[in-house]
C-alpha cells in the first residue's frame, strides 16, 4: 500500500541575518495604519530600495534565486524581479486577517524583530472541502487532512511562498512591538512555446 502526495504547496523557509544597523533604519521609517484597522505598515511600499537595505534586498533575492530555480526548477528563461516591499508594525493585540497577495506571483516574509507570542503566520488549504461538500471530522491532524498551518516566527526567518495562497498574522499576544519586512516578486521572459508563448 502506498499514497501519493500530488501538487504541493510549498513554502520556503530560510534564514538570513539581520544587521543592527537595518535594524535600527526600519524603526525609522513612516508608518501608517492598515485599512483593516489592525497594525501599521510603511508608507514607503519599496523600503529594501532604500541603500540603508541593499545588503538585505540582496541576501534576500539570492534566496529566492535558490527557491525558483533549484528547488521548484522554474525555466532560468524566466525572471523573478521585486515589485513592492514594505514593512508590517503591530503592536500589542494586532493581527492579519486572512489574505493573499493579488498582482504577483511569489511573495515573503522577512522576520525583523518578532517576540514570543507575538503572533504565527498561518496558512490555509485552497478547499478544505471534499466533493461532497461537508468537512469531516478526523481523530488527529496531518499533512493529508490538515487545513491550517502555521509556522512561529523567529528573528532573521525569511518564507517564501505562491503569491495566492491565504494567509494570516495570529494577535501579539504580548506588549512588545513586532517588526516584519513582506515583498513582492512579479515575472518577465519568456512563457510558453510558439506558436502560443508570450513574452514579457
Amino acid at each position: 500500500m502506498k499514497t501519493h502526495k500530488i501538487f504541493s504547496d510549498i513554502i520556503f523557509e530560510t534564514n538570513v541575518p539581520l544587521m543592527d544597523s537595518e535594524y535600527n533604519f526600519i524603526k525609522t521609517l513612516d508608518y501608517v495604519p492598515y485599512l483593516s484597522g489592525s497594525g501599521f505598515e510603511s508608507d514607503d511600499k519599496h523600503i529594501l530600495n532604500h541603500v540603508e537595505l541593499q545588503s538585505l534586498k540582496i541576501k534576500i533575492i539570492n534566496q529566492l534565486t535558490i527557491y525558483v530555480y533549484n528547488i521548484l526548477k522554474v525555466d532560468t528563461k524566466i525572471n523573478f524581479y521585486m515589485t513592492g516591499s514594505w514593512v508590517n508594525k503591530y503592536y500589542s493585540k494586532n493581527h492579519a486577517e486572512t489574505h493573499c497577495h493579488p498582482y504577483s506571483y511569489m511573495s515573503g516574509v522577512y522576520y525583523v524583530d518578532v517576540p514570543d507570542n507575538s503572533g504565527n503566520i498561518c496558512f490555509y488549504k485552497r478547499s478544505a472541502y471534499l466533493a461532497g461538500g461537508s468537512p469531516l471530522m478526523y481523530s488527529e491532524a496531518n499533512s493529508f487532512n490538515s487545513t491550517k498551518y502555521c509556522i512561529k516566527p523567529e528573528k532573521g526567518k525569511l518564507l517564501f511562498f505562491s503569491s495566492d495562497m491565504l494567509h494570516s498574522v495570529d494577535l501579539n499576544l504580548t506588549d512588545k512591538v513586532r517588526y516584519s519586512i513582506a515583498f513582492n516578486f512579479y515575472i518577465k521572459g519568456d512563457l510558453g512555446k510558439e506558436p502560443y508563448g508570450v513574452s514579457i
